[in-house]
This record gives C-alpha cells, sequence and structure tokens, in this order.
C-alpha cells in the first residue's frame, strides 16, 4: 500500500486548485459509466437474489453451522 508523503500530498492540494469539482462534469462521467457497464452486460442486475441459497448454504458449510433442518450441509 503506498503511504501518503508530502510529495502526494501536495500534489493533491494542487490537483484540487487546478481541477475544482463540477457538478455538471461529475454526472456526465457517472452517466458514462453507467453506459459502459449496461453494454458489458454488468447492469441491469436481473435477480439480485439469484443464487442467494446456495451461497448462504456455502457460507454455513464453511463456519460449519447446522442448517434450519438440524443437519450439517453436504453430509
Amino acid at each position: 500500500m503506498m503511504k501518503a508523503t508530502v510529495e502526494l500530498e501536495a500534489f493533491e492540494v494542487r490537483w484540487m486548485r487546478d481541477y475544482p469539482l463540477d457538478s455538471a462534469r461529475s454526472f456526465r462521467l457517472v452517466d458514462a459509466m453507467y453506459d459502459h457497464a449496461r453494454k458489458m452486460g454488468a447492469i441491469p442486475i436481473l435477480d439480485p437474489r439469484e443464487g442467494l441459497e446456495d451461497k448462504i448454504k456455502f457460507a454455513r458449510a464453511m463456519n460449519g453451522l447446522r442448517t434450519p433442518s438440524g443437519t450439517l450441509p453436504g453430509i
């Protein structure tokens, strides 16, 4: 991990001074990222709950927890 140094902090101050926040530009950027994600097929997630049951069973098995039926999953 990169540690914040005096040079990095000075760079950040200069950057924020030279490139102030622009809400219109920020919205355009978010819109562009959303469009890109849709083109890549990442959005929309058709059903966010899809596979949830399997994920819960896997997590229970990894943690050694019993299922509601009282048996260990996968046994």
